[in-house]
């Protein structure tokens, strides 16, 4: 124990004599061992030392080595075999950095009774690191807004630290410190992209830079609006000029378009908006004579006339606008537009404001939005639902729609009603073709007809005034389903008038209604029946001055509209010649119709016959009188029986006149 204690005791005074290699103690007989030379270590703060030792002894003793002095936080490991390794985690702070340079490193060698010691020293070199900035890669804001962000940063050293601004838009204010924040008061002008780069420097001049992007979104000051709204066809509705300003405006030039097709402009007000306290507000209707154009003005206030108010920064209308839709249902669905138009791009009067001071806002400097009138249109749901119960085509529609041609003045037709009462799909709501129609769905129990009649011809009207006898009479290529008529008398009925048509009797509903000095007339049938084609009189007016027509529908039996002129005189709309036609259908099965001409009356005799030239049919056999006849033959013969498939022929006989035809039957 006392030699041990001697030996270091006799190290520790060797330590202060520098990097050396000594023997402690030497035991004669016994070699001292030795280490393998060290130099002094030098290594940068913040990486790892790993030193590797190692001794010998000439004897070959089994040697154990350690360390008497080290760095706080290093470690030693003997391998056993005479070598062993020293590690070392240096710091960038503290007391493993340069701050304790140099460190000193004592190792001890011993084969149990000889020591030899070596000492050497470490030095750790001084690194600086730069600071680090945390900051918003982005910025976005409005302009007119007021942007405000944090930047912060740190020295991993822990060096003071300073901030240097490299670059920024003008306006934009640093408070310093850390965390430093930048604001800026930005204009409504300022929209657009910038940067702002900044720097965190420490005493030894280290840096560390950042960019943070501006993003200035463009806001808009001024925005004018035309309103979308939805409306039924025949129906009255406002849309509204919208204006949305964030600085006050002391007045406005604006020029808007739509379809005169299809819209009617009939007013625009500024009772009740924002320009309700200007002095000044009127419009023009189709400005510079082109169709649609409206030209809106309003001026706070005159020079020398009553104060007016501006129009401080808000939202809402500047101008109710009020429009009639057409009734046209081929118009439902569409969506028809109502726009902003610049017809001046030179002086830009055209849709521009003018500010408080006086100074005028051109139009790049406004967002426009235009507006839509939304014509609404029914579903297959809704059509035929006149009385808008929920349940289309049944026989309360009838009962209503019957009701609304008699007396329109008491049972109108709403918008949503008039779009449900074109049953047949024509474009054209609230005619007696779609009531003709409705009766068909109903009394069949289907959807109609789903194709117009092959007929394209045009119904005459004749009417005949004859001393207190009114008769009305029409000339038609095809049958009627039905009809609908309005006169207006010369004065109004009295007791002793007589309204009548012949109809009645052959299974047509007749009715009518007086109203004031006009009379409305309604023909159809719940049951099928028709007003068949050629000349007849269907209404009859006894004991009055006289009619004219205000407004005539008439049907087909498939209940599309026919197409009407009216005669003044009843015999004007006598056919030009005698004529037959070829039938229809041909070929044909199980019958086909045949029409002849008279342009004066005569007896005629029309037959059928075989190709054998053999009689099968009489069809007419009588005196008939001028105008347009119709015959049917239902391909049988005089004794009812049905004849075969093949070629028939037709003749028209009379005094005056005779033509033949042929015609194929088909079973």
């Amino acid at each position: 124990m006392f030699y041990r204690i001697v030996t270091i005791i006799i190290i520790l005074l060797i330590i202060g004599l520098g990097a050396m290699v000594l023997p402690s103690l030497a035991v004669a007989g016994s070699a001292v061992p030795e280490f393998k030379p060290i130099s002094r270590q030098y290594v940068l703060e913040g990486n790892r030392l790993q030193l590797a030792v190692e001794a010998v002894d000439s004897d070959g003793d089994p040697l154990s080595l350690g360390t008497l002095t080290r760095p706080a936080g290093a470690s030693f490991a003997d391998h056993g075999d005479g070598t062993g390794v020293l590690i070392w985690q240096t710091d960038f702070g503290g007391p493993n950095s340069s701050e304790g340079s140099p460190y000193a490193l004592t190792f001890w060698a011993g084969d149990g009774q000889n020591t030899a010691v070596l000492q050497t020293e470490v030095i750790v070199i001084n690194r600086n690191r730069n600071p680090v900035i945390t900051s918003p890669g982005t910025v976005t804001i409005n302009s007119g807004e007021e942007l405000a962000f944090d930047v912060s940063g740190y020295d991993p050293d822990l060096d003071p630290v300073n901030w240097m601004i490299l670059d920024a838009p003008g306006g934009v204010e640093f408070l310093g410190g850390n965390p430093g924040t930048f604001t800026w008061k930005t204009a409504f002008s300022d929209s657009g992209f910038y940067d702002v780069k900044v720097c965190l420097v420490d005493q030894f001049g280290a840096a560390d830079t950042a960019t943070v992007a501006l993003n200035v979104l463009s806001t808009d000051v001024y925005s004018l609006a035309l309103d979308t709204i939805s409306v039924y066809p025949g129906e009255y509705a406002t849309a509204h000029l919208m204006f949305d300003n964030l600085e006050a405006i002391s007045g406005f030039n604006i020029l808007f378009n739509y379809d005169v097709s299809v819209l009617t402009l009939s007013s625009i007000t500024k009772t009740g908006t924002r320009s309700g306290g200007f002095e000044y507000f009127t419009y023009k209707l189709n400005n510079r004579g082109i169709f649609g154009d409206v030209l809106l003005t309003g001026i706070a206030d005159l020079e020398g006339g009553v104060a007016g108010t501006d129009i401080q920064p808000g939202s809402g209308p500047l101008a109710a606008m009020q429009f009639y839709v057409s009734n046209n249902l081929q118009y439902a669905g569409l969506s028809i537009p109502l726009i902003f138009v610049f017809r001046d791009p030179i002086e830009q009067n055209d849709n521009s404001l003018t500010n408080e001071l006086g100074d005028k806002i051109i139009p790049n400097q406004i967002t426009f939005t235009r507006g839509y009138i939304k014509i609404k249109s029914t579903s297959l749901n809704s059509l035929g639902d006149i009385n808008l119960n929920g349940v289309p085509y049944e026989i309360g529609d009838v009962i209503y729609f019957t009701n609304y041609f008699i007396n329109p003045t008491l049972v109108p037709l709403s918008p949503a009603q008039w779009l449900n009462s074109d049953v047949n799909r024509d474009g054209h709501g609230g005619t007696i073709a779609d009531l003709v129609y409705l009766l068909n769905v109903i009394v069949n129990a289907g959807m109609g007809s789903p194709k117009i009649s092959p007929f394209d011809g045009i119904v005459r009207i004749g009417i005949d005034n004859n001393e207190g006898y009114y008769r009305l009479i029409y000339d038609s290529p095809e049958n009627l389903g039905g009809l609908a008529i309005t006169l207006q008398g010369d004065n109004k009925l009295d007791i002793e008038t007589v309204i009548r048509s012949q109809f009645e009797m052959s299974g047509m509903t007749v009715k009518s209604a007086v109203e004031g000095n006009l009379i409305r007339f309604l023909i159809y049938s719940d049951e099928g029946e028709i007003m068949p084609s050629g000349r007849h009189e269907f209404i009859e007016v006894v004991n009055h001055s006289g009619f004219t027509i205000k407004d005539i529908q008439l049907s087909t039996v498939d209940g599309y509209i026919m197409k009407s002129s009216l005669e003044n005189n009843s015999d004007a709309f006598l056919p030009e010649s005698f004529t037959l036609y070829q039938n229809y259908p041909n070929p044909f099965n199980p019958s086909t119709e045949i029409r002849f001409d008279l342009t004066q009356a005569a007896s005629v005799r029309l037959t059928v016959y075989n190709i054998l030239g053999q009689e099968i049919r009489s069809l007419v056999d009588q005196i008939l009188p001028a105008g347009r006849h119709v015959a049917v033959w239902d391909a049988r013969d005089d004794q009812g029986q049905a004849v075969a498939s093949g070629i028939y022929f037709y003749s028209l006989d009379s005094d005056i006149f005779s033509a033949r035809k042929k015609m194929l039957l088909l079973k």
